[in-house]
């Protein structure tokens, strides 16, 4: 299904109810004044829902059924819907009725054939590797399109691109960037990963900045992949986007990630530390949430940064990354961490506490071990926590963490703490005691 399918079906139901409402009041407040045309409009507007619910938005209407099917049917739907409120009317009124269906559903079908065409109208060659390519861009993940007769993904695409051209290096980075990290897709009678994709991207093309950008996130810290003879750690290829475009505000964030507060790395000539890294990505896109909130972890208590001509504090760096993502799980997470104890914040109308930063965090994101850990560190022994429906005890939180992320070490050591002499608790299946846990 497209966006734009979606947005013409919107229109056509908005436009239906706001002719039923203004009909309604008209009847309500002016029942002498042209009452025919009053009553008339009115079952339009109805049967006109009832044709935007019997034919959803989509590109499905104009394989599944003949082109004239959905036209006249729902001409008929108006006709009875208008026979049924209109008892009495004359044949000649049901008649419009049923001609104002036709109307209504050749227009419909009209509009989504050309939101269709746009997607198709380029497909003047199957066996252009371009064309393909092309065509995958144009579609959504999940969308699908119909090319002489058979349905293809958006990877799919990307794949008939390769098949007719395997030195296509958009299509490469592009396949690798729809893919999720482990799956792997086959291109050729060969299976690539996605690592793969953009390996084989930079082989064809080492100046492609966003293929750099791409294989630096495939990596965990301390990994090398080799790309042309030559080995690039995940911050390395970070380095090489950004000599290639110096406005890769993405690159700029990432490459802020891979620093410790303190360390610092050159770029084309100059040393940027961590902080100046998202200061960078931000001067280049102020939208960037991502960059809002890894920039407020990298200030102290009172200390302001300016960006763009106003200066900003490590809490208002955090609101501004939820101001333009309300959903993103690690924001108010990184916001929890900032607030003090008993102190609270004012995020888009509505004021939150610390613990309430981190089950905000939680409710978007179950999975988010570090929200864990910290919703844990908010509580007392014997004090319980709500999170999605369950209750939590402080030491059930930190056992929440580890199942997530067994390597989170703040967790095993504020679990240690919390165990008495002797004691032990059961982790991902085996117990640990107090010294176990501090030592991991």
């Amino acid at each position: 299904m497209d966006q734009a399918s979606i947005k013409n079906h919107g229109v056509f139901f908005a436009g239906s109810i706001v002719i039923g409402g203004a009909c309604m009041l008209a009847h309500k407040y002016c029942p002498n004044r042209v009452p025919q045309l009053n009553s008339q409009l009115s079952s339009l507007a109805l049967s006109s829902i009832a044709t935007q619910l019997a034919f959803p938005p989509g590109f499905n209407s104009l394989t599944r059924y003949k082109s004239l099917t959905p036209i006249l049917l729902s001409a008929a739907i108006n006709a009875t819907l208008c026979s049924i409120f209109e008892r009495g009317v004359s044949k000649t009124s049901v008649a419009a009725a049923g001609a104002f269906g036709f109307a209504l559903g050749f227009l419909k079908h009209f509009v989504d054939r050309s939101a269709y065409n746009d997607l198709t109208r380029g497909m003047t060659n199957p066996k252009d590797s371009d064309e393909w390519k092309n065509l995958g861009n144009a579609l959504q993940p999940g969308q699908e399109v119909e090319v002489n007769g058979k349905k293809y993904s958006k990877q799919e695409c990307y794949i008939e691109a390769l098949k007719l051209d395997p030195t296509c290096t958009e299509a490469w980075n592009n396949l690798g960037a729809i893919l999720e990290p482990g799956q792997e897709v086959e291109v050729n009678g060969r299976k690539y990963s996605r690592q793969e994709c953009f390996i084989e991207a930079l082989k064809l093309d080492p100046k492609n900045s966003r293929a750099w950008k791409h294989l630096g996130l495939t990596l965990e810290s301390g990994q090398e992949v080799e790309v042309n003879g030559r080995k690039y750690s995940e911050q390395e290829c970070y380095i090489e986007a950004l000599k290639l475009d110096p406005k890769y505000s993405m690159a700029w964030n990432n490459l802020g990630a891979t620093l410790e507060l303190g360390q610092e790395v050159e770029v084309n000539g100059k040393k940027y530390s961590k902080q100046e890294c998202y200061l960078e990505a931000l001067k280049l896109d102020p939208k960037f949430f991502a960059a809002w909130g890894n920039l407020g972890l990298t200030l102290e208590s009172g200390q302001e940064v300016e960006i763009n001509g106003r200066k900003y504090s490590e809490q208002e760096c955090s609101i501004e990354a939820l101001k333009l993502d309300p959903k993103n799980s690690m924001a108010w997470n990184n916001l929890g961490v900032i607030l003090e104890p008993g102190q609270e914040v004012e995020v888009n109308g509505k004021k939150y506490s610390k613990q309430e930063c981190y089950l905000e965090a939680l409710k978007l994101d179950p999975k988010n071990s570090m929200a864990w850990n910290n919703l844990g560190a908010t509580l007392e022994l014997g004090q319980e926590v709500e999170v999605n429906g369950k209750k939590y005890s402080r030491q059930e939180c930190y056992i929440e963490a580890l199942k997530l992320d067994p390597k989170n070490s703040m967790a095993w050591n504020n679990l240690g703490i919390i165990l008495q002499s002797g004691q032990e608790v059961e982790v991902n299946g085996r117990k640990y005691s107090r010294q176990e846990c501090l030592e991991m």
